[in-house]
């Protein structure tokens, strides 16, 4: 459960933590400001759903758990969105991870 109001998958990646750190680290660097959510560590997981009301979101996270197979999965790369006042979102780039890498 995300919450009360969501279901979502775990992910479990050493290499993605690994990453994670070091993203922060070069942000810091380079003095980019970031959320203190931003700046927390990482518990990568697929959002499944978000924001429903607590007796849909039970529903969906027993359909998950019936039909979840744990599968392997690879990252070809990483999409940088900025979190806009509004609500909304705004890309600003996407980087393509070369082959050898993943």
């Amino acid at each position: 459960m995300l919450g009360k109001k969501g279901v979502g998958i775990n992910v479990a990646s050493f290499k993605l933590k690994e990453f994670h750190k070091e993203l922060l680290y070069r942000f810091r660097e380079t003095r980019i400001e970031l959320t203190e959510q931003d700046q927390s560590p990482i518990h990568p997981h697929i959002t499944v759903q978000n924001k429903v009301d607590e007796e849909e979101a039970r529903r969906t996270l027993e359909a998950v758990q019936e039909e979840f197979s744990e599968q392997v999965a690879l990252a070809q790369g990483v999409v940088v969105w900025r979190y806009e006042q509004n609500g909304g979102w705004t890309h600003l780039k996407t980087y393509e991870f070369p082959e050898s890498h993943t």
